[in-house]
């Protein structure tokens, strides 16, 4: 950034300081002159020129002014409109008496007439005004015909104004249009001189304008003086029209070369009066527009093109810098024909074509230098996958030096590939789910476990606060909040209800800054299963099974004493109970163990009818001896789905079961299958007293009874339903219950139905 700031300053102090002096006038003169529009030349100017022919028939320079006078009377009677006579009329004619009275009086009868006026220098050295005789000067207006010379000597500009001590004589060709009655420019156009205190033995000049020439020399209409004396031109040929007379024979020396001045021709004094008159007269003056807004002008280009330097591309910046280049000569055409206005756009064009390069330069110097640092910082590394990285040396039939970094960066970056395809892999093929974030939040990297395990939805580039609010850490918040914590570890429930851990460790940049977290989540949900059934089989090890054996060595122990022995009919009874107690818990505990290790990728095809069926063969006696009946309502001829019949029909006999339990005796029990939402429905109903609301979420748990307080307790041991909860989710299935106290209960076990014969379903619908 600094070699740019200093870029910048140079260039553009550089360019304002050219563009102030002017170091490049001679190519900007030449684009002037090549760009300058020309126009067809007006038909009311008419110049009448003292040409070689004249000077053959009339004789030699200078003529007597009675020559001149017969000429303004001619003119005067043709009905010129005004009259300009380019004429050094400073000193009185001693050789012919009454030749200037009669020159004076024809101008006095003539309807405008315009004299010049001269700088010239005084015999003592300085300088004084060249004005006609007192005999002309009174009768005439006057301007000043001063051309100014650039420095190549070509006449471009004029001064609308000048003066000894003061501005006060306008350009002849302004008095002209004045003299003639035609509107004035107002304000005069043109740059103003300097302001100062006026000085009675200085020149002053103020209003220069550039001279719009409207063609070469000899485009304005232009008549011989000796055809005019003779009265040989139409009487239109000069009626209305503003006349200029003035010298344009090559020996009289009033002639100056001009941008028009093709192949050596110069321009005579009259016809820049002419150019002159007619840009005043049609408002086509051109105006350069100052140093100071043309240096800034160009400095701001060039500061426009350091600043696409700074933002682009290399190749956006030639192009950019390419576009600025043509836009400068484009832009100064379209000023110069359609404002009026002129600005050099040399300097700027040599600013920029210098700029570009100079810019590459450092921009090549510096990515080299940073190169050389980098690959020896590189060959200082330790090896990545086996490699080393190699100190620089030129590569093989290599021979420039920006090339041959090239080539060793070229290496370095594929090692690098290399290294970072071993990282992805290795993240990929973790066996847990992987997330690697960015310090923005966003996803990076994801292994396919995280696909799996956090939704079906692409991953990558996607916010990981809205992939992670999902996961429910076990203090109450959100695996969110960990991402801008130092490495730590969680347990954690997935949005499925899953057990997952979480762990955390943030990623640092070589410079130590944290830019980003890996976040690993792990499905532990079977390990937490296996956690669960081993406290199960330690609980029931330890306590339910414990309590029937604990039961038989009591009995045992009583039995020894003769004083407390049971009858062998109670010791029977007993026995059988205490059997009974243990053979049920150990069924149940099996049961619940099976439903939960059962693959779903071996269920098969079954109807879910025939299982219910089976339960309710297996609950008929226990029903018969509380004397309850179990009324079937089946809708569908058949419900098949995929699954364990043997777990299904166990699964529907521990709801019947339930039921027959807590129902009140000699009451019926309902059980209902229904088709709905593409599964199929079994809906238990008994009679018994009902639940409170606040115990459904909990019936389901293991070892959880919702015995009432003023309910009669049946026994039981509290896996039944939780054998149920197991079944359904592993069938993909689910239950539900609602119960009112004091009139029963009601449990739906939902199951979805075979894909297979779901579809052919549908197929034989719509045939």
């Amino acid at each position: 950034m600094r070699q740019w700031l200093l870029l910048v300053v140079i260039f553009v102090a550089g360019t304002w300081a050219a563009a102030w002096n002017e170091w490049l006038w001679r190519a900007d003169h030449v684009f002037y002159d090549a760009v300058l529009p020309e126009r067809p030349a007006p038909q009311d100017i008419v110049i009448v020129a003292i040409d070689d022919a004249s000077l053959s028939e009339i004789g030699r320079w200078p003529w007597r002014r009675a020559v001149h006078a017969a000429l303004v009377e001619r003119l005067t009677k043709a009905g010129a409109r005004a009259i300009g006579l380019d004429l050094i009329l400073s000193e009185p004619d001693q050789e012919h008496a009454g030749s200037d009275a009669a020159l004076a009086r024809a101008i006095a009868v003539a309807p405008a007439t315009v004299l010049p006026v001269l700088l010239e220098f005084a015999p003592d050295g300085g300088l004084r005004e060249n004005r006609p005789a007192p005999a002309f000067g009174d009768a005439a207006a006057l301007g000043h015909v001063h051309v100014e010379l650039d420095r190549d000597g070509i006449a471009r500009s004029v001064f609308l104004r000048e003066g000894l001590g003061e501005a006060r004589w306008p350009h002849f060709a302004l008095a002209l249009l004045s003299a003639a009655g035609l509107p004035m420019p107002s304000p005069l156009p043109g740059a103003r001189g300097p302001a100062g205190r006026a000085q009675r033995d200085v020149w002053v000049r103020d209003y220069r304008i550039l001279v719009p020439y409207a063609g070469p020399p000899g485009h304005y209409p232009q008549v011989s003086y000796a055809d005019v004396l003779r009265g040989e031109l139409p009487p239109q040929a000069l009626r209305g029209k503003l006349v200029l007379v003035g010298a344009t024979a090559q020996g009289l020396g009033d002639a100056y070369p001009t941008p028009r001045s093709g192949e050596g021709r110069a321009m005579p004094g009259v016809e820049i009066a002419a150019n002159v008159l007619d840009g005043l007269r049609q408002g086509v003056l051109i105006e350069h527009v100052g140093k100071a807004w043309e240096a800034a002008l160009q400095s701001f280009v060039v500061l426009l093109a350091f600043g696409g330097f700074l933002w682009l591309t290399p190749r956006g910046s030639l192009v950019a810098t390419a576009a600025l280049m043509l836009s400068l000569p484009a832009a100064s055409l379209m000023a110069l024909r359609f404002t009026g206005f002129w600005f050099a756009p040399s300097v700027a064009i040599v600013a920029l074509a210098l700029a570009y390069p100079v810019w590459s330069w450092r921009r090549l110097e510096t990515a080299q230098r940073f190169l050389e640092d980098e690959l020896d910082r590189l060959a200082k590394e330790p090896a990545l996958l086996g490699h080393a990285m190699p100190a620089p040396a030129s590569p093989r039939f290599v021979i420039d030096k920006v090339q041959t970094q090239i080539e060793l960066v070229r290496t370095a970056l594929g090692r690098f590939r290399d290294f970072r395809k071993f990282i992805i892999d290795a993240g990929m093929s973790l066996p847990d789910a992987a997330l690697a974030i960015d310090s923005s939040g966003r996803i990076v990297l994801a292994n396919a476990r995280a696909q799996v395990l956090l939704g079906t939805d692409p991953l990558l580039g996607r916010n990981a606060h809205e992939v992670l609010q999902g996961i429910k850490l076990n203090d109450g918040r959100t695996a969110v909040d960990l991402l801008d914590q130092a490495p730590c570890a969680q347990e954690a429930h997935d949005m499925r209800g899953r057990d997952v851990y979480v762990r955390l460790a943030p990623l640092h940049s070589a410079k130590g800054q944290r830019i980003g977290s890996i976040v690993q989540i792990a499905d532990i949900s079977a390990l937490k299963e296996a956690e669960y059934e081993r406290e199960d089989l330690v609980r029931f090890m330890s306590h339910d099974l414990r309590g029937p054996q604990s039961s038989l060595l009591a009995l045992a122990r009583l039995q020894r004493d003769a004083a407390t022995a049971l009858g062998p009919a109670e010791l029977a009874d007993r026995l059988e109970a205490l059997a009974r107690r243990a053979l049920t818990l150990t069924d149940a505990f099996i049961d619940l163990a099976r439903a939960r290790a059962r693959d779903p990728g071996e269920f098969v095809e079954t109807d879910l009818r025939d299982a219910a069926l089976d339960a309710v063969d297996e609950v008929w006696f226990a029903a018969q001896a509380r004397q309850m009946r179990i009324e079937t309502a089946f809708d569908p001829e058949a419900a098949p789905v995929r699954g364990d019949r043997q777990l299904i029909a166990r699964a529907i006999c521990n709801l019947l079961h339930n039921a027959v339990k807590y129902g009140g005796a000699g009451t019926p029990i309902r059980l209902e299958m229904h088709a709905k939402d593409s599964g199929y429905e079994i809906v238990v109903i008994d009679q018994g007293p009902g639940m409170d609301a606040q115990d459904f979420p909990r019936v389901f748990e293991r070892y959880v009874r919702a015995v009432g307080k003023t309910t009669a307790d049946p026994g039981g041991t509290g896996l039944g339903l939780a054998l149920v909860k197991a079944v359904a989710a592993k069938h993909g299935a689910r239950i539900d219950v609602s119960s009112t106290k004091g009139k029963g209960s009601r449990f739906v076990l939902w199951f979805p139905a075979c894909t297979e014969v779901a579809a052919g379903e549908r197929e034989k619908s719509e045939g």
